[in-house]
């Protein structure tokens, strides 16, 4: 007789940029996007996510400070950097999982404080069982 299964959860993201439009002007500004990602689990789960922050502009991918951003998932405050932050709880899901969206805000000081241009970061998502 086969053993029963212990506690599995996985995550995926689509592999599509989120856009957040275009910053203009002079002063503080906030930005928005949403997507979703898919998650399944046989168990209670955690969706975890952590932001390492925004590079690029012009000149010298320059990477606006920390400092100079506040980050919020879904609500919950994100540290730009390494640390994850939950941003989701859930139960056991069907087998083909299910999808959880992701609201991510940026608020930014004014557009005079780094370079002109496009700016990326990554999202990381870990989802735990139990």
């Amino acid at each position: 007789m086969a053993g029963r299964p212990g506690p599995v959860a996985l995550v995926s993201a689509p592999q599509t940029p989120l856009c957040f439009g275009k910053v203009s002007g002079v002063g503080p500004t906030q930005l928005k996007a949403e997507t979703a990602v898919k998650v399944a689990a046989n168990c209670p789960f955690r969706l975890l996510v952590s932001f390492q922050g925004l590079a690029g502009g012009a000149i010298d991918r320059v990477a606006i400070p920390p400092e100079l951003m506040k980050v919020t998932i879904n609500g919950k405050e994100v540290p730009i950097g390494t640390q994850f932050v939950e941003i989701g709880t859930g139960g056991p899901t069907p087998p083909v999982g299910v999808e959880v969206p992701v609201v991510v805000e940026i608020k930014t000081a004014g557009v005079l404080a780094y370079p002109a241009g496009q700016y990326g970061g990554n999202l990381a998502f870990t989802v735990r069982g139990g």
